[in-house]
């Protein structure tokens, strides 16, 4: 057309816009080839470093700050840094700044872990400004408050299941382990030879004898492999704070508390070494990892979501207990990783998810945190690990399949025991029942019983009346008679 048609508006592009169009394309191209990134960070952490939680008699009493079993300013620390740590691993994703709809954090409704949360969080969105108005009466405080959730430890299916009562079927499994051929296999090993004289045996002795002697030395003569961590906790809890321990323990640069408490962490293992304890505790937790990055990424549609309340987290925290993390540990790996040890404060088991979108795939990739400076907020010690049956980045629907057999459909029902075909909800729930049904029935009879009371002494009181009433009349013998057909009924 001439100047005046419909090319006279059009903008033309310069000699290289040829060039800048190919190169958008390009862009466009590589981008839909990009790498798989990052979009999910689950991770369940053990609290830091606490006080003792019991007290042994033996040994001289001890004042802490806060009392038995909470947060020390050193597990404050430690909380800190490592959430400083994460931040500049995982702050690209998250945020730099907290964002109520990316972050979810929950906690054990346990004083030591409420903090640790809290503590992780001050250093995962550290305040340079307060969020104070500046004209607040007192000092105000560079920080901000972010909420932690938590539920009932009686009712905490998801970070405490092991607790006693919570899951019946689990809690009779465990209480089996004292008398099993796996502790009586233990109780009979030998101890090495220099830690049995550290403790006043003569070797040959077996770890039997071994508690036995350690439990009258702390002046807990009961105690055995399923309470020694009663002792082992004390006495590392006070050796961390520096303070008095027994001479025996403390030698040879604490020879004696390490090899108890390698007894201590088989023991804690030993809870978790069955694919029923498995399923039954760590299992609950695999099942909420599979839920979360389904709620991302939805396997059905190859879809990423990254608009509803699910879809747009970008990080989940839980805030727990060694037992926590050692069940998971175990049910995604009955060998579990070769750790040996118990988790140590701090430490993490961490869960994160990739996905790439041009693909429609997404997968994880698991990480342990094992060791976290006070003084060195950066210095993480994280190794990859590798599912078994999978590979470092193992999809999450291989994840799923390869732990459906430690992975309860429905936790509640999975836990209930069977009695004669019929599942009870807790331990001694039969019993329970059969008692509501007897005291049932004796209040039925007791009712019943009134009933004819009653009814019985208002016909006597009619009976007398109408007697009175037929003095003046022969109707004597009519009354003897309906007493004696009433007798009979």
């Amino acid at each position: 057309m001439g100047a005046n048609g419909p090319d006279a508006t059009r903008t033309r592009l310069p000699r290289g816009g040829m060039l800048a169009r190919l190169c958008l394309l390009a862009a466009a191209l590589c981008e839909s080839n990009a790498a798989p990134s990052l979009r999910l960070v689950q991770m369940i952490f053990r609290h830091g470093d606490r006080s003792a939680i019991h007290v042994i008699p033996t040994l001289p009493p001890v004042h802490w700050p806060q009392g038995l079993g909470q947060l020390s300013a050193i597990g404050m620390q430690q909380q800190f840094a490592a959430g400083f740590g994460y931040r500049q691993r995982y702050g690209n994703l998250v945020g730099w700044t907290y964002n109520s709809s990316a972050v979810e954090v929950r906690s054990t409704d346990v004083n030591r872990c409420l903090v640790s949360a809290e503590s992780q969080l001050a250093g995962w969105f550290p305040q340079n400004v307060s969020v104070f108005p500046t004209n607040f009466p007192i000092a105000a405080p560079v920080w901000l408050p972010i909420p932690v959730h938590t539920v009932p430890t009686s009712s905490d299916s998801l970070l405490r299941p092991f607790d006693r009562g919570s899951c019946p079927k689990y809690t009779a499994w465990r209480d089996a382990l004292p008398t099993s051929q796996t502790y009586a296999t233990k109780r009979a090993e030998t101890v090495p030879p220099a830690t049995c004289r550290k403790v006043g045996l003569t070797p040959p002795c077996i770890v039997s004898g071994f508690i036995t002697k350690v439990g009258v030395l702390s002046g807990l003569p009961q105690l055995d492999i399923a309470t020694l961590w009663q002792v082992v906790d004390t006495l590392f809890c006070r050796s961390q704070h520096n303070v008095t321990i027994f001479p025996w323990a403390a030698a040879d640069n604490n020879h004696v508390l390490d090899y108890l408490m390698e007894l201590e962490s088989w023991s804690m293992y030993s809870e978790f070494n069955s694919s029923l304890a498995r399923k039954l505790t760590g299992g609950n937790m695999i099942s909420e990892l599979v839920k979360n990055a389904h709620a991302m990424f939805d396997p059905t549609t190859n879809v990423l979501n990254l608009t509803t309340v699910g879809g747009g987290r970008k990080l989940m925290l839980y805030s727990a207990h060694d037992t926590t993390v050692a069940a998971l540990i175990s049910a995604l790996d009955p060998n579990r990783f070769g750790m040996t040890a118990s988790p140590p404060y701090a430490s993490a088991m961490i869960v994160e998810m990739w996905a790439d979108q041009s693909l429609g795939s997404a997968f994880f990739r698991l990480r342990f945190q094992n060791h976290t400076s006070t003084t060195t907020p950066n210095n993480l010690t994280i190794t990859d690990l590798v599912l078994p049956g999978c590979t470092a980045d193992c999809p999450v629907e291989t994840f799923a399949r390869l732990l459906s057999d430690v992975t309860p459909a429905n936790w509640t029902n999975a836990c209930k025991i069977q009695h004669d075909g019929v599942a009870s909800h807790s331990v001694g729930t039969t019993s329970a029942s059969v008692v509501v049904v007897v005291v049932v029935a004796l209040l039925a009879l007791v009712a019943v019983g009134a009933v004819f009371f009653y009814r019985g002494k208002e016909m006597r009181q009619n009976r007398h009346h109408l007697i009175e009433v037929a003095n003046d009349y022969d109707m004597t013998e009519s009354f003897d008679a309906a007493e004696a057909e009433e007798e009979e009924v």
